[in-house]
C-alpha cells in the first residue's frame, strides 16, 4: 500500500507541474486554494486529488423528470449554450460533464444578478425542467499515506471549521474536506420561474457573504495544516502572536526612454525619463491588526503617510474605516500606529467602512474619494480628513458616478477623478 500510494503521488503531482490540473471540473487549482494544496503536497503523507476554492453556480436540468415513481424520461430539452464563464481553458467535454446537466454560469469569485438572468433568457420557453442557484463552498480531496495520516488531517479540518470533512469510502484514504456555508435554490421548477429577480439579487449577496466566510476557513485550513505538518505559523506573513515589523520591500525599477519621446503636452514637458529608484524602508506596526491590509487608500500629508480603509489585517476579513499613520522613526525605519479621527462637527456619521477609494493630498488634509462598502453598495461621497485637527469633514453632496478602483488628483482645493470602474458585482 506504502509503494502504491508512493507510485500515485508521484505521478499526480508530476501532472500538477505539467500543468495537466486536478480531476475537479474547471481542470486547473484555483488560486485560493492553492496555499493550502502546497502545504499538504510539499508532505511526504499527503497528495491532492481534486479541490475547488468555492463557487457560485446556476445549474440547468436539461431532462424533463417524470412525475411518477422518481423515473427520468427518455425526451430531452433543447440545449442551452452556456453562458459566459471565468474558467479559462476548459473544453465543452469537461464543462457539461454530468448526463442532463448545463452549466449555464460557473464562478469562482462573484456572479452579478444580471449575469444571472442573462443566463436564464438563454433557457428556452419550452423547457420543463429545473434551474437552480448554487453556492458550494471550498471542497478539498487528499489522498492520505496512511489511515493515521487520515486522521490527523481529518482532526486539522475539524479545527479549522470544517465539520463536514470526513474519510471516504475504499482502499485509498481520502479525506474530503468542507464546510456547510452553501446555498442551494430554485429558480425554475418543471418550467416555471419561482423565483423573482429581486430574490436573485438577494441570492447574489448572500453569496457574497458565503464567499467571506468561505475565505475565513480557507484562512484556518492553511493555519491548521501548517501545524500538522510541523511549519511554524508565526514566520507566515499573515499571522503573528506579537506585534512585528512588516518589511516592505521594493525593487529598484527603471523607466525606459519612451521611443516616441515623452508625451507631446506641454504640461509634462518637466518629467524626467531616465532611471528611478526606489528605497528599501521597513514600517513597524504597533499591533498586528493593522498588517497585511489590501485595497486602502493613502496619501502624504506633513510629512507622514496616512493609510486609510481597506479591507483585512492579519487574521480579519473585513472592510476597514479606521486610518493609520505612518511617521519616521530612526534610519529608514518608520512606525505604523492607529489614528484617531474626531467625528464630523455637524453632526455626520464618519465614514462607512470601505475599500478601493481614492486620496488626494490638499493644502486642509487629504480628500477621499468613493469606494466600495460591499459588493452591490458602490459608494460616491467624499471625505475631508482635516489635518493636523484630525477631523472628519463631510463634502456636499455628490452628482457623480458610484466608483471604486479610481484615481484622483488635486485640482485648486477639489479633486479630479477618472479612470473609474462604475460596478463589479451588483
Amino acid at each position: 500500500m506504502g509503494l502504491d500510494f508512493k507510485n500515485r503521488r508521484r505521478k499526480l503531482l508530476a501532472s500538477f507541474a505539467e500543468a495537466v490540473g486536478d480531476a475537479s471540473r474547471k481542470g486547473e487549482i484555483d488560486v485560493e486554494a492553492r496555499p493550502v494544496l502546497e502545504i499538504l503536497n510539499e508532505s511526504d503523507r499527503f497528495v491532492s486529488t481534486s479541490c475547488c476554492s468555492g463557487r457560485v453556480a446556476l445549474v440547468y436540468d436539461t431532462y424533463i423528470h417524470g412525475l411518477h415513481d422518481g423515473e427520468q424520461s427518455q425526451s430531452r430539452a433543447p440545449r442551452v449554450q452556456p453562458n459566459n464563464r471565468r474558467d479559462s481553458g476548459e473544453d465543452d467535454e469537461r464543462r457539461v460533464n454530468k448526463r442532463g446537466c448545463e452549466w449555464l454560469v460557473m464562478n469562482h469569485d462573484c456572479a452579478s444578478s444580471d449575469e444571472i438572468e442573462q443566463a436564464l433568457s438563454l433557457i428556452p420557453s419550452s423547457h420543463t425542467g429545473n434551474a437552480v442557484f448554487k453556492f458550494e463552498p471550498a471542497i478539498f480531496h487528499i489522498e492520505c499515506e496512511d489511515l493515521q495520516a487520515a486522521g490527523e488531517l481529518l482532526k486539522a479540518a475539524c479545527a479549522a471549521g470544517m465539520r463536514e470533512s470526513g474519510l471516504m469510502p475504499g482502499q485509498r484514504h481520502v479525506v474530503a474536506m468542507r464546510c456547510s456555508i452553501r446555498i442551494e435554490a430554485p429558480i425554475i421548477v418543471e418550467g416555471e420561474r419561482v423565483a423573482s429577480p429581486e430574490y436573485v439579487n438577494v441570492l447574489c449577496k448572500q453569496a457574497q457573504m458565503k464567499f467571506a466566510a468561505n475565505r475565513k476557513r480557507l484562512f484556518r485550513l492553511k493555519q491548521e495544516v501548517m501545524k500538522l505538518t510541523g511549519r511554524s505559523v508565526e514566520t507566515e506573513p499573515t499571522v503573528s502572536s506579537s506585534a512585528i515589523s512588516n518589511q516592505i520591500a521594493v525593487q529598484t525599477k527603471t523607466r525606459t526612454k519612451n521611443p516616441a519621446g515623452p508625451p507631446p503636452r506641454s504640461q509634462f514637458a518637466n518629467l524626467d525619463w531616465g532611471e528611478t529608484n526606489c528605497a528599501h524602508e521597513e514600517i513597524l506596526f504597533e499591533s498586528d491588526d493593522l498588517r497585511g491590509r489590501w485595497s486602502s487608500a493613502s496619501g502624504i500629508w506633513g510629512g507622514k503617510m496616512y493609510i486609510c480603509f481597506g479591507y483585512g489585517g492579519a487574521g480579519a476579513h473585513s472592510r476597514r474605516s479606521d486610518i493609520i499613520e505612518v511617521s519616521s522613526s530612526t534610519g529608514n525605519r518608520f512606525f505604523g500606529k492607529s489614528f484617531n479621527v474626531k467625528n464630523d462637527k455637524r453632526g455626520h456619521e464618519p465614514p462607512s467602512a470601505r475599500q478601493y477609494s481614492s486620496c488626494s493630498s490638499i493644502a486642509s488634509g487629504l480628500l477621499l474619494h468613493a469606494g466600495r462598502h460591499g459588493p452591490a453598495k458602490v459608494l460616491n461621497d467624499t471625505w475631508l480628513l482635516s489635518l493636523p485637527s484630525a477631523q472628519w469633514v463631510k463634502g456636499s453632496a455628490s452628482d457623480g458616478p458610484e466608483c471604486f478602483r479610481h484615481c484622483s488628483i488635486p485640482v485648486g482645493n477639489g479633486i479630479l477623478v477618472f479612470f473609474c470602474l462604475q460596478f463589479e458585482c451588483q
